[in-house]
């Protein structure tokens, strides 16, 4: 009873000890947090990354075992055996191959190769995650100013149904009209739940996206929208063409020109070297030496490796040059869909929806005084909320079209003019 007393007091204090240390290990996200925010910390906390890195320590110490010579093979062998037993004579030898080309010094070179694109390969997929998070707290954002807007309707439904229940007691509105604006209270209300689950679902794509416990809780988040225009095309493409992407096809260039090296170096001949001692019947013990070369006679076949290592290379070529002219293409895509999300989050500040809220506040006015229906109201409120709704989807794009645009750049940080 006391060994199972000791062993279930242990447990406990295991269970407690480590739930301890995964709360003291759990970040505490920036109040309020921003999608620059989100990018670091997903890169320095999703396993993507962590994975990229150790395939670079991998890579790493490729180049040292590729070039390395064969090893040596030792035999022992039993030369003549007469049949009665009366001698014997033996050898041993120790064999090492020589490639009488550079054929090592290639392989080490296209083995470094692979290392500069695992290490091009980190970039990129530390731009992914960080895409990925900036993406995710948009999307929480949208979704929590999506509530909000939906709650600020309701509101003013409410006070359109409290006025239409005056109305209808002082004999001057329907019930059609009570029943037609409590709907509508009711219609907003279920749109409000509807959004709360939206809301806990971006959320929870926000943990994952920052690696993040299902128990960490998100706290305000606010979009960093510049009014400045971004940088001209000329400048983006140039910074398009230094990608991680960009890297990483160079990389596999290199890599592709070194196995053409390398399949031409196995068409040389392999000298062998082989050094032993030996003991006969009638010399007694002694030495023994021999060298040999290996004779590539079939070169059909390494013949048809450089052609398909050529053929890589060219391969290879082309896609840098299509991946070239899509990162250009991109940049100015990006910075295109910027401009115009910019002209209309203008639009929508300054024009639409200070013009849809005077128009509402006007339609309360004239229905109170009995000179506008309540169709005119409910249309006007259906108009606020469409514009209110633009306002957050045009924010919602301009952040989406700067991380965009910094991650067709690269992820450099995006000097704006103005």
């Amino acid at each position: 009873m006391l060994r199972t007393a000791t062993y279930v007091i242990g447990f406990v204090l295991v269970v407690a000890s480590s739930h301890a240390l995964a709360q003291v290990h759990v970040p505490s996200l920036p109040d309020p947090l921003r999608p620059s925010d989100a990018a670091r910390i997903a890169m320095a906390r999703r396993a993507e990354v962590r994975a990229s890195l150790r395939a670079v320590d991998a890579a790493r110490e490729r180049p040292r075992y590729v070039g390395a010579l064969e090893d040596p093979e030792i035999a022992v062998s039993v030369d003549h055996l007469p049949v009665m037993l009366d001698g014997i004579e033996v050898s041993t030898t120790v064999e090492q191959r020589f490639p009488l080309s550079r054929l090592r010094g290639r392989r080490e070179r296209f083995a470094r190769a692979g290392l500069a694109r695992s290490r091009s390969a980190v970039g990129v997929t530390r731009l992914t995650v960080a895409l990925e998070a900036e993406l995710a707290v948009i999307g929480v954002y949208e979704a929590r100013e999506m509530r909000l807007v939906v709650t600020r309707q309701r509101e003013l439904a409410r006070q359109v149904t409290v006025a239409v229940t005056a109305r209808y007691s002082a004999g001057m509105a329907t019930q059609a009209d009570v029943l037609r604006a409590e709907t509508e209270v009711a219609r907003l209300g279920a749109e409000l739940d509807a959004l709360a689950a939206e809301v806990a679902g971006m959320e929870a794509m926000l943990r994952a996206a920052l690696a993040l416990a299902p128990s960490v809780r998100i706290p305000p988040v606010v979009l960093d929208l510049p009014a400045a225009a971004a940088p001209p095309v000329g400048e983006l493409r140039a910074r398009a063409a230094r990608r991680p992407e960009i890297a990483v096809a160079r990389a596999e260039l290199r890599a592709a020109r070194a196995e053409i090296d390398v399949m031409r170096s196995m068409d040389a001949p392999m000298l062998m070297v082989r050094a032993g001692g030996a003991y006969t019947m009638t010399d007694g013990a002694g030495a023994m030496l021999m060298v040999g070369m290996s004779l590539p006679l079939w070169r059909g076949a390494r013949r048809a490796s450089v052609a398909e290592a050529r053929a890589m290379a060219s391969m290879a070529e082309a896609e840098l040059a299509a991946m070239l002219r899509m990162s250009e293409g991109q940049a100015a895509e990006a910075r295109a869909q910027l401009v115009s999300a910019q002209s209309r989050l203008r639009a929508q500040r300054v024009e639409i929806v200070p013009l849809a809220t005077r128009t509402v506040e006007a339609m309360l006015g004239s229905y109170a005084s009995g000179m506008m229906p309540l169709v005119g109201v409910f249309e006007s409120l259906t108009m606020l909320w469409d514009t209110r709704e633009r306002l957050v989807a045009s924010e919602v794009a301009v952040a989406t079209a700067w991380a965009r645009l910094r991650r067709v750049t690269g992820g450099a940080r995006i000097e704006t003019r103005r």
